[in-house]
């Protein structure tokens, strides 16, 4: 089987095989320098450092990681520093140790997240394992990401200048009634029906999952999801077909933009709790219902007048069926985090530092999305 490291999955014969092997093979021993995106965010009886990307600092380019899953954050204070230690899964089963400190704080973004300088310690190679390329312009970060629609669609789109809003939610059963998204992803093809489940869409309509600690039989039979419903979580999804995602189109876009990713908080038997990005192929741009995001010359997509971002992200127990489905549910769950907006010149860190252990999350008031009536 052919090894894609750039988007963390085998082929062969046409099928793409998607890891979840996650921190399998450890922390590699090899270092560099770079750059991390991360939000400081709180749930009831707890905050977290969340990773949005890594920025791998090559000889002549900037490269992207997107992070895969990720363990809870140390924060530390010596006589000389404030610092974060993150261990952060990428792609093929590595793990990286990403640590930081408050004088390395660079930028604050609209969307909530903080732009550090950080230290990376990996597999050797690490660039082969980045998910794209990324570029810095005044302290702004672009990333390259993709859109895939039909060959007709593809064309009026850059007749117009503009990626429309979809109204679709992120599992395409329902329309949203204040916000739109224009939904991009990291892949650069859709070629088998297992990228289709990576952007949350199925030839059948429908995406099953298992939670946490579940035990399902080798041997099953024909009513095996009736005597597992308590384990299983049977979603139905957008049902489409890779034949209508061949015409693609790349942007670069600024990060500071996208809409926050969800996560799964897993708690297996006799491991660690860990944290997944529930879909880390799919990338969005909020937008005003109605309108949609331009883009200028070389594609490029900035902030607009027309986006709308939303002050929390989804955090779903994996040890349940109902966890299992918030991030999909995101409009209807009560499973979220509130994600910490600072004042300018304080930085996540410093901030926690001075204000731990404390209620964050109750008096924080929040919009929410919502579902237009059935």
């Amino acid at each position: 089987m052919k090894e894609n490291r750039r988007f963390n999955r085998h082929e062969k014969a046409g099928m793409h095989i998607y890891s979840k092997d996650f921190g399998s093979r450890g922390v590699g021993a090899d270092e560099y320098t770079g750059y991390i995106k991360c939000k400081l965010a709180h749930t009831v009886g707890g905050s977290l450092i969340i990773p949005d990307q890594i920025y791998l600092q090559g000889s002549e380019s900037l490269f992207w990681l997107q992070p895969l899953a990720f363990m809870a954050n140390s924060i530390f204070k010596t006589p000389e520093a404030i610092g974060c230690l993150l261990h952060i899964d990428i792609s093929q089963g590595h793990t990286l140790a990403v640590t930081f400190e408050a004088a390395g704080h660079l930028h604050a973004y609209a969307d909530g997240s903080h732009l550090y300088r950080c230290d990376i310690r990996g597999p050797e190679g690490l660039a082969s394992y980045a998910t794209g390329r990324a570029q810095m312009t005044n302290g702004q970060i672009f990333i390259n990401l993709y859109h895939h629609t039909t060959g007709e669609a593809k064309a009026a789109i850059l007749r117009s200048r503009l990626l429309r809003g979809s109204a679709w939610n992120i599992r395409g059963n329902r329309t949203l009634e204040n916000v739109a998204y224009a939904y991009l992803t990291c892949l650069d093809r859709i070629q088998a029906k297992e990228d289709l489940y990576e952007i949350a869409m199925a030839s059948e309509g429908i995406l099953r999952f298992q939670r946490d600690n579940a035990i399902i039989p080798n041997l099953i039979t024909d009513k095996w999801l009736e005597q597992h419903q308590d384990d299983v979580l049977e979603l139905s999804v957008y049902r489409e077909s890779t034949e209508n995602r061949q015409a693609s189109l790349r942007f670069l876009v600024n990060a500071a933009v996208l809409a926050p990713q969800h996560i799964l908080m897993h708690d297996p038997h006799g491991r660690p709790v860990y944290y997944e990005v529930n879909t880390p192929m799919i990338h969005r741009i909020g937008v005003q219902p109605g309108t949609g995001v331009r883009f200028g010359a070389g594609q490029v997509i900035t902030e607009q007048p027309d986006l709308k971002q939303f002050e929390y992200l989804v955090l779903g127990d994996a040890t349940t069926v109902s966890g299992l489905a918030a991030p999909y549910d995101e409009e209807s769950t009560d499973q979220i985090y509130k994600i910490e907006f600072l004042d300018h010149g304080m930085d996540p860190l410093t901030f926690w530092m001075e204000n731990g252990n404390q209620d964050h999350f109750s008096g924080k008031r929040i919009d929410f999305q919502r579902l237009s009536p059935a």
